[in-house]
C-alpha cells in the first residue's frame, strides 16, 4: 500500500478555490460602470451630471414661436442658484450669455464659494429674485 498524496477533503478545497481553477466566462463578465465627469461651465467643477440652462428662457421663445435659445451645461447647484436669484425676464434681457452670467456680482460670490464645495454634496442655494 502506498502513501496517499491527498485526501477527498483536499480535492473539494481545490475545486472551490478561485486561484486554482478559473471561473466560467459568464460568471466573470460583470457590467462595467464608467463614470465620466463633465465640467460645469460656470463653476468649473467636475460633475457626474450637468443640466442644460437656456440662455434665453424657454418661456420667452415659446410665446414667440421662435427656435429655442442656445444652452450652456451647468451643474444643478449653479442652475438652481441662477433661478433663485433672477426671474426669467431679467435672464432674457440682461443675463443672456455665459460671460454676462459669470460677470454678475451676485453669481460671482456664489461661484467662488461653490468651487470650494465637494462635488458629491448637494449644495443648498439661497437668494431672492432680482
Amino acid at each position: 500500500m502506498g502513501i496517499a498524496t491527498h485526501s477527498k477533503f483536499e480535492d473539494s478545497r481545490r475545486l472551490k478555490s478561485p486561484s486554482r481553477f478559473p471561473l466560467r466566462a459568464e460568471a466573470t463578465e460583470f457590467p462595467t460602470y464608467r463614470v465620466f465627469f463633465m465640467k460645469c461651465e460656470l463653476c468649473d467643477r467636475e460633475m457626474e451630471a450637468l443640466t442644460a440652462h437656456h440662455l434665453i428662457p424657454k418661456q420667452n421663445t415659446k410665446r414667440k414661436n421662435a427656435d429655442p435659445s442656445p444652452t450652456i451645461d451647468i451643474c444643478s447647484a449653479c442652475h438652481r442658484q441662477i433661478h433663485s436669484l433672477f426671474d426669467n425676464k431679467h435672464l432674457a434681457q440682461e443675463l443672456n450669455s455665459l460671460e454676462k452670467l459669470k460677470n454678475d456680482p451676485q453669481l460671482q460670490r456664489f461661484i467662488s464659494w461653490a468651487k470650494k464645495q465637494k462635488t458629491d454634496k448637494r449644495i443648498q442655494v439661497r437668494g431672492k429674485k432680482a
